[in-house]
């Protein structure tokens, strides 16, 4: 059942998720002003707890609604109870109270609202109000921030389209905010409890958070076309398409994974497995009539060339899987590799934080995507699509304009993720999404998808997914087909 109700005060609109207490899109006179506002309660390890949370209150004011929420949050180490105001006025106000209390010690990296402002904002001019009261001028990033843009936050407001601004007051913590497009969120995050901050902390049992987040927009904003919704004229080329190996193909999926002509297959080792890994994964290509992509994490002295098939790329990393030394990289050149690919073997934020040496001797730059860093639900997950070509735009300009190579990209939290939606409809548009948009970044050579089979595989023994088959629709193609 869908829990998401619209609520409409004169020109103020926004949505609620009743289940989570979850504001979302919060438009004035047609024009997002804010993305969400929303209580995060996250234990230990950073994992989100989803509250219990009784039936919406909803009572009609003079000139505008207000809606109360009650939940518990309950885990091993965590129980919270929590209470949630959200008030909203015609003349371009909203509200949202929040209230926690911890009804025995609990265990917490974080607890409290958040608030998100949309990625479509980015070079907007703002003004930055701190906790003691100083107000400096700045911008929303309009490049990718590698770090916080702005700590020690009371107050943001930024100019909708310079007759009209949005003002986002934080009370009841200290603030600050985080460039969310680096793990392609649609979002800038101002979030509670500062990261440099000590963590986990203890809530006391009896301990109250209070936090109020109130959105005043004035003047009157012209609502503006999306620009994630542009496409250039005609189809762009896509980039080459092609999956990860968990492990030898099972016979009875050899076939169907050969209908889907993958441009290449990708398998991940340490150097000391190298030999192994090569043994049965040089024989999947040939099987596959592909190129291979080696993966090494923490790769040092080179192995021979002749080990690894003619048609073979290598993705080289240190042990964290970031960027490899530039001595590794040349020690491998001169072995012989033709297309060696460096970066990050995460997300684009670690790219964007610890950069390859910029004359070292890699052909191409490569990161990953995964679609549920920081939420979940279907439709946070659709919009990390927007986001997709504009983290391969940065990474091409980091790479000083090296071919892009996006790997592994993941529908879950990781790319061994078991999300059972990959196996659905959502997979396959999520997988459609993606490809659009990194194909209209225009610098994407490859994009490597999804484990091939297992229990993280697009592939099932059961009969074809909605994957499968939009694949086989792409086979061979340089575009996608119309929708």
């Amino acid at each position: 059942m869908n829990s998401t109700r619209r609520f409409c005060t004169g020109p103020l609109a926004f949505r609620l998720d009743a289940d989570t207490g979850f504001v979302r899109d919060v438009r004035f006179h047609g024009h997002e002003v804010v993305r969400g506002i929303y209580p995060a309660v996250r234990d230990e390890d950073w994992g989100t707890l989803p509250p219990a949370v009784a039936p919406l209150e909803v009572r009609e004011t003079d000139g505008g609604v207000l809606l109360r929420l009650h939940a518990r949050v309950a885990a091993a180490r965590m129980d919270l109870s929590w209470n949630a105001e959200i008030e909203a006025s015609a003349d371009g106000r909203l509200s949202y109270r929040w209230r926690g209390k911890a009804e025995r010690d609990s265990v917490t990296n974080r607890n409290g609202l958040c608030v998100l402002h949309p990625a479509e904002a980015a070079g907007a001019p703002c003004v930055v109000e701190h906790t003691d009261g100083r107000r400096v001028a700045g911008w929303l990033p309009r490049e990718i921030s590698p770090h916080q843009p702005f700590r020690d936050v009371r107050a943001i407001t930024h100019v909708l389209d310079g007759r009209a601004e949005c003002a986002v007051r934080m009370e009841g913590e200290v603030f600050e905010m985080e460039d969310q497009r680096n793990w392609t969120d649609a979002s800038f995050k101002t979030y509670c409890r500062p990261l440099d901050w000590p963590r986990p902390y203890v809530l006391r049992a009896g301990e109250e958070i209070q936090h109020v987040v109130t959105v005043e927009v004035r003047g009157t904003p012209v609502a503006t076309e999306n620009a994630g919704e542009k496409r250039s004229a005609g189809a762009p080329k896509l980039p080459r398409v092609g999956f990860t190996l968990p492990g030898p193909v099972p016979a009875a999926l050899r076939a169907r994974l050969h209908a889907l002509r993958p441009a290449q297959l990708r398998v991940e080792a340490v150097p000391g497995e190298l030999e192994a890994t090569l043994d049965w994964a040089r024989a999947e290509t040939e099987r596959f009539d592909c190129a291979l992509v080696v993966v090494l994490r923490g790769a040092g002295e080179p192995a021979g060339r002749e080990k690894f098939p003619a048609r073979c790329a290598l993705h080289l990393f240190d042990e964290r899987g970031h960027a490899a030394p530039a001595d590794v990289l040349a020690g491998w050149a001169r072995a012989g590799f033709a297309e060696i690919a460096t970066g990050s073997l995460h997300h684009f934020t670690e790219l964007n934080r610890e950069r390859p040496q910029a004359d070292a001797a890699h052909t191409h730059t490569v990161f990953g995507i995964a679609a549920q860093v920081h939420a979940s639900d279907d439709e946070s997950i659709l919009e990390t699509l927007t986001q997709h070509g504009a983290v391969a735009r940065a990474a091409h300009r980091l790479g000083g304009g090296r071919p892009v190579v996006v790997a592994p990209v993941s529908l879950g939290r990781h790319a061994d993720s078991v999300e059972p939606r990959l196996r659905g409809e959502m997979g396959a548009r999520w997988l459609r999404g993606s490809l659009a948009q990194l194909a209209e970044a225009g610098c994407v050579e490859s994009a490597t998808f999804f484990h091939t089979h297992g229990p993280a595989g697009f592939l099932s023994e059961d009969g074809e997914t909605p994957v499968e088959k939009f694949l086989r629709t792409i086979a061979g193609r340089d575009a996608l087909p119309p929708a």
